[in-house]
């Protein structure tokens, strides 16, 4: 089955009657890649149709584009090159994009460039993406480069992202104050499906048992894939 074939019921049913602007330019990325795919070639315009898709603003759209720009930059050189030239682009919002496309199937030079270049980017909407990506594709790799940002980062907010981040990536936790509780901390541990969980630890226990039994004697931590 085609991916045409496997959206057309939700594009007749949900996508038209809400957003029917959206119909023409989200066919034609389905039908672009269905092609890229059939013949394993990319010619005419088919990629410019996904790569149209994945630099939309519109969350349906770009979320069809990103899925299908990221499948076929596996297999193509061109695919990967589209998303160096969004990220190259002068817009935020479309750097933004091309970060969202990147994923653990790509090469890791390709990730880890566009990610250093994406720490230290003039958008603070592009670092703190870029760190999220970070740690979500577990890029032990990028912490020297995270680790020179935290200590160039001006902004509070996204330097308490990255300092997060960083912490849960290098150690697999994360010790923070409690700013509406003196004397406690919010610790973060890192969790095998590539998220986080936290709680509420006092001075006291961490004195009375230590933070790394506190954590478990094995952090857990996401694999390497």
């Amino acid at each position: 089955m085609s991916q045409l074939e496997a959206h057309w019921d939700w594009i007749n049913h949900t996508l038209k009657p809400r957003y029917p602007e959206l119909v023409d330019p989200y066919c034609a990325a389905l039908i672009g890649y269905d092609q890229i795919s059939e013949t394993g070639k990319i010619e005419g315009r088919t990629l410019e149709y996904v790569v149209n898709a994945a630099k939309s603003q519109r969350a349906w759209l770009f979320e069809l584009g990103m899925n299908l720009l990221g499948k076929l930059a596996m297999h193509h050189e061109e695919a990967r090159q589209a998303i160096q030239l969004m990220f190259a682009d002068k817009k935020a919002d479309i750097r933004v994009n091309s970060l969202m496309c990147l994923h653990k199937s790509l090469p890791t030079t390709l990730t880890t460039t566009l990610l250093s270049k994406g720490l230290a980017d003039r958008s603070v909407r592009v670092r703190r993406i870029s760190i999220y990506q970070a740690w979500g594709l577990n890029l032990s790799e990028l912490i020297p480069v995270i680790e020179k940002q935290v200590q160039l980062e001006r902004n509070l907010g996204a330097k308490a992202i990255i300092e997060l981040h960083l912490a849960l990536l290098r150690d697999g936790y994360a010790l923070l104050l409690d700013a509406h509780n003196s004397g406690n901390y919010w610790l973060w541990v890192a969790t095998p499906n590539g998220g986080m969980r936290g709680r509420s630890v006092s001075q006291t226990e961490i004195d009375r048992r230590g933070i790394q039994a506190i954590v478990g004697a094995k952090k857990p931590s996401k694999a390497k894939e």
